[in-house]
């Protein structure tokens, strides 16, 4: 059985056994992984209006830059992140009331994180970046 412990243990491992340097990479590629193509993906398989009253997660949201995309697109939406690998976190700015980042290991049994029929989006974001060794 998953804990968050090990998850995060595994999770730092992936990311190549420096979650800060992988926490860094992941904000200097946001722009890059999230320009006009993705953009065209987004609008071609989300039908959002700007003035949506809609509930949006991302399960994975890393240092919750792709929320705060979000807030500016649906600024009348609500917006939840899922992460739990703490070089993440520590690196999420303050945040626009209207996002909440939840602290959860997505690997476990989570009944309770997010109430039956009360999500309209949920995204894992994950567009694949290839890094040099330095």
């Amino acid at each position: 059985m998953s804990s968050l412990k090990s998850t995060q243990a595994y999770l730092e491992r992936h990311h190549g056994g420096d979650g800060k340097r992988a926490a860094q990479r992941t904000l200097e590629s946001h722009q890059r992984n999230h320009d006009e193509v993705f953009q065209a993906f987004w609008n071609q398989h989300v039908s959002l209006s700007i003035d949506a009253e809609c509930h949006i997660i991302d399960l994975g949201c890393g240092p919750g830059l792709f929320l705060q995309d979000l807030h500016k697109s649906y600024p009348h939406a609500r917006l939840t992140g899922v992460e739990c690998a703490p070089y993440m976190l520590d690196q999420v700015p303050d945040l626009p009331q209207a996002i909440d980042i939840q602290v959860a290991d997505l690997n476990l049994d989570l009944p309770d994180l997010f109430a039956p029929h009360s999500v309209d989006v949920a995204v894992a974001n994950r567009w694949y970046m290839s890094f040099t060794s330095q």
